[in-house]
């Protein structure tokens, strides 16, 4: 069940998502930001210090240099507002935060 799923992650047209994402957003008056997802599940949104070893589990994140620990979703969806310098606002807060690698989408 799961290589169909990422044959059909994979088969997808992310140009075409990108679209529809952007126009929902504006439509809701929302903010999209595109920015590089690079090693966001393994970086710490409070400190900053990058590991491997920083993503204990699948959904655990505690950081070895500052000890920072969240769900590790969470503590990605920091890293990127981080990126996108948008941590001080708290909270996702009305940003759409759409996290792709550089090869995924060209812009």
């Amino acid at each position: 069940q799961k290589s169909g799923l990422n044959r059909s992650i994979l088969d997808a047209d992310w140009g075409q998502f990108q679209e529809v994402l952007t126009s929902a957003a504006e439509d809701a008056e929302k903010l999209v930001w595109k920015g590089p997802a690079a090693h966001s599940s393994n970086t710490c949104n409070s400190c900053g210090h990058t590991s491997k070893n920083n993503r204990v589990t699948r959904d655990l994140f505690v950081c070895e240099n500052c000890g920072e620990r969240e769900h590790a979703d969470v503590n990605a969806a920091g890293t990127m507002l981080n990126r996108a310098g948008l941590a001080q606002w708290g909270s996702l807060a009305g940003v759409v935060v759409a996290g792709v690698s550089h090869e995924a989408i060209a812009l």
